[in-house]
C-alpha cells in the first residue's frame, strides 16, 4: 500500500471474475479498478454483466410493449350511438395525426388530374392516417381502462398547405361492476 496525501492510495486486489489485478485509489481512474457496486469485481466484468442484463431487460420490455399493443388493438371500437345497458360512460377519447404529402405524390396527383382516376398515393396516405388516429384513440381509451369505445367518428381538416390532420373520437365505456 502506497500512501501520500498529494497523490493517491493504491492497493492491489484480484477480480473474482477474471482474476485480473485491480488498482484502487483516489484521483485516478484505471480501467482495471474495482466497480463501485462490487469491489471484488473489475469494471470490465461488471460492464459485461450489465450489458447482458440490459439485453434481457430490452427483451422483457419488448414483450411487454408487444402485449400492450395487442391489448390496445383488440379493444372494440363501434359506431353505435347508444350506450349498452351493461356499460357506463367514462368520457371522450380521441386520437389524431397530422400528415403531409410527398412531392412525388403531388407530381402523380397533377398527372391524374389530366387523365382522371384514383390518386393511390393520397389514398394510402389517408388510410395510414386513419389507422394511426384510430390506434391513438384506442391508446387513450386503454389508458382510461375502457372496455369499448362507441360513437366513433372521424374528421379531418387542413392545417396548412399540404398538411392535413385526421382526428378519431368517441365515447369510452366500461362494464358496470
Amino acid at each position: 500500500i502506497i500512501k501520500h496525501e498529494n497523490y493517491y492510495m493504491e492497493s492491489l486486489n484480484k477480480c473474482n471474475e477474471c482474476e485480473k489485478q485491480m488498482k484502487e485509489g483516489f484521483f485516478v481512474n484505471f480501467v482495471d479498478t474495482p466497480s463501485k457496486q462490487d469491489p471484488n469485481v473489475c469494471n470490465e466484468c461488471r460492464d459485461k454483466d450489465t450489458k447482458i442484463k440490459t439485453k434481457e431487460d430490452e427483451e422483457i420490455q419488448y414483450q411487454a410493449d408487444l402485449k400492450r399493443e395487442q391489448d390496445i388493438s383488440s379493444l372494440p371500437v363501434l359506431t353505435i350511438e347508444n350506450i349498452p345497458q351493461s356499460m357506463e360512460p367514462i368520457g371522450l377519447v380521441c386520437g389524431s395525426t397530422a400528415r403531409t404529402k410527398k412531392i412525388f405524390s403531388d407530381i402523380g396527383a397533377e398527372i391524374k388530374t389530366l387523365v382522371g382516376g384514383e390518386v393511390v398515393a393520397y389514398t394510402k396516405l389517408m388510410s395510414d392516417a386513419r389507422e394511426q388516429a384510430l390506434f391513438r384513440l384506442k391508446e387513450d381509451a386503454f389508458s382510461k381502462k375502457a372496455d369499448m369505445v362507441i360513437g366513433v367518428r372521424f374528421t379531418s381538416t387542413t392545417i396548412d398547405t399540404g398538411i392535413s390532420e385526421l382526428v378519431a373520437y368517441g365515447t369510452a365505456v366500461k362494464k358496470i361492476s
